[in-house]
């Protein structure tokens, strides 16, 4: 993928918003180009959806504080919306796995604290999970709700989950803890985001980075959104 990032940044230069569109020879060269980005993609990233963490942070933010509302007239069709939420939120912003966010408030459960070091589900690396404050310790009592209604398996919740986030939301949990990575990478960089984030490798982190790059001017490219120039070589 830093290939077609290359290409671009040796082929382009970026001006402001230009009414005029391109050439059909410009055009037709960043579509193909786009169209074999994409082709990648759904080899290594079919599951992404592009989701934006600011956005997904205020939305199960207001959702969670609307669902305690609902929840606390004894409505348990919320009470579950509402755990599941708490779930998906915390995976958003510790940039987890959704099993490493389940297993967070399971801890939670527990012993009512809000930093925990786990193990990442792959390879064994070590990371932080931490509870957003936006999670109550009153909370508590919903949680053990749920938990009750799985009978404390933590995959039949894991799976539950997701198929709230899927038929609900319609996004898949995985592009949550991408959408995390991309904003942390902002102020970490790669290296640190995977520490913080339990990659095993720099590499999973750096490429996916690339990839959210690369689509980005692709798709403003292909839609016409940004006035592309060729550079012209020097003879």
């Amino acid at each position: 993928m830093g290939d077609y990032v290359t290409m671009l940044a040796t082929l382009l230069q970026f001006g402001g918003m230009n009414s005029n569109g391109f050439s059909s020879g410009q055009r037709n060269c960043y579509i193909n180009i786009y169209r074999e980005v994409m082709k990648r993609r759904k080899e290594e990233f079919s599951w992404d959806m592009g989701l934006d963490f600011e956005e997904w942070s205020e939305r199960l933010r207001k959702d969670l504080k609307r669902y305690r509302g609902l929840a606390l007239q004894n409505k348990k069709r919320y009470i579950g919306r509402f755990v599941y939420t708490a779930i998906l939120l915390t995976q958003l912003l510790n940039a987890s796995r959704l099993a490493e966010a389940v297993e967070a408030i399971d801890s939670f459960l527990v012993s009512g604290r809000r930093e925990y070091k786990i193990y990442a589900k792959k390879k064994g690396v070590k990371r932080y999970m931490y509870i957003p404050v936006d999670i109550k310790r009153d909370d508590i009592l919903f949680i053990n709700m749920v938990w009750e209604w799985h009978n404390r398996d933590l995959k039949r919740i894991n799976i539950s989950v997701k198929v709230y986030a899927n038929r609900t939301l319609k996004i898949n949990t995985h592009s949550l803890r991408y959408a995390g990575i991309t904003y942390y990478n902002m102020f970490l960089g790669t290296a640190g985001t995977r520490r913080v984030t339990g990659h095993a490798k720099e590499d999973t982190v750096a490429n996916y980075i690339q990839y959210r790059t690369a689509r980005d001017i692709l798709r403003a490219v292909a839609m016409n959104e940004i006035e592309v120039r060729f550079k012209r070589r020097k003879t």
